[in-house]
């Protein structure tokens, strides 16, 4: 997975559920090694 990938896949989570999926952006920057 690309970085800029990542990035748009994190954003759409962050839209979707903006302050629940906190833990899950963690866990996708480590998964990404971003």
């Amino acid at each position: 997975m690309g970085i800029m990938q990542a990035i748009k896949f994190l954003a759409i989570i962050a839209k979707v559920s903006p302050g629940k999926e906190l833990d899950k952006w963690d866990q996708m920057a480590k998964y990404t090694n971003i």
